[in-house]
């Protein structure tokens, strides 16, 4: 538990947000703190994205899991066009990451650390902040993007 000396970081854990509510699903389920879930995690995803053991199974691990979380928590749920906006932008986002994987491998060898990148991007546009990578992406280069194919 985060106390008055804790680090910025270690407070935001236990924020009240749709995050740290997985993580304390995950605190629970584990009976592991939230803090060294996280570090685990992390260290784990870096060691393993910069020395390329299983680099796509991890990127898309990363890239998935919460916001697949997040997108089931809103079905049913009452309206809440910020999170739309948000998990909307990133599974576009997503999508354009994993059609450029797809399209040309030679995208990924010649960007030595495509897949650190993807996930560092991704992790950005899934943070639980207001200026999380979906809603800068969305206001900057989506909206403008859609708003120049419309016809008035």
């Amino acid at each position: 538990m985060a106390d008055k000396k804790s680090p910025k970081f270690v407070k935001a854990l236990y924020e009240k947000n749709d995050f740290t509510d997985f993580l304390e699903v995950l605190e629970k389920k584990t009976t592991l703190q939230r803090e060294y879930l996280l570090a685990g995690f992390a260290s784990i995803t870096l060691l393993s994205l910069l020395v390329g053991y299983g680099t796509h199974f991890v990127t898309t691990l990363v890239a998935i899991t919460y916001p697949c979380y997040q997108t089931v928590a809103l079905i049913g749920k009452s309206r809440n066009d910020k999170q739309d906006v948000q998990w909307s932008t990133y599974w576009v986002i997503y999508a354009v990451f994993t059609l450029l994987e797809c399209a040309s491998d030679a995208i990924v060898k010649f960007f030595p650390f495509f897949y650190l990148t993807k996930v560092v991007m991704l992790a950005w546009c899934m943070a639980p902040i207001e200026a999380n990578g979906s809603n800068v992406l969305h206001q900057n280069v989506l909206k403008r993007f859609a708003g120049s194919s419309k016809s008035d």
